[in-house]
């Protein structure tokens, strides 16, 4: 068995995101997330200092026309975290454009960091179910019925 440790730092990407609190509607947006210092700090989009957008081609927000539906289409939006080797900032890459980047100083900890994960969470109020992740239906071994990553 290998274990893991990550040290006080994560960045999240989130690309499936229905928020009608911080968006008034029920559409799926392009969302970033930075969290550091064991989560102390963080932010959402362009809300504060942390994430530069270099490329307004694909904004910060901007809601989807389109998305996967069960046996129908599916929808994929190829992302990318890369860390540059001289600078050390960390740039998000959406369909192989590079969109934005975090300065290395926001995650000191990451320095020698040489892995990414990815994953999905759900959320919802502490008196509401969670909703299910993706379309909420099982694979039952046919693409095309659950999300991937």
């Amino acid at each position: 068995m290998t274990m893991t440790s990550f040290h006080g730092v994560s960045g999240t990407l989130r690309v499936c995101l229905v928020y009608p609190r911080m968006y008034n509607d029920r559409k799926t947006h392009l969302f970033i997330y930075w969290a550091s210092d064991n989560f102390k700090k963080g932010c959402y989009n362009l809300v504060c200092p942390g994430f530069i957008q270099t490329d307004k081609s694909i904004t910060l927000g901007q809601s989807f026309n389109q998305t996967s539906t069960i046996d129908g289409w599916t929808i994929e939006m190829p992302l990318a975290i890369i860390q540059d080797p001289n600078s050390k900032n960390w740039w998000i890459n959406i369909d192989e454009k590079p969109i934005g980047y975090y300065p290395a100083s926001l995650f000191s900890s990451m320095r020698s960091a040489n892995q990414v994960a990815w994953f999905g969470k759900t959320t919802n109020d502490l008196d509401t179910p969670s909703p299910p992740m993706g379309s909420g239906a099982l694979p039952n071994g046919v693409l095309g019925h659950a999300c991937f990553f």
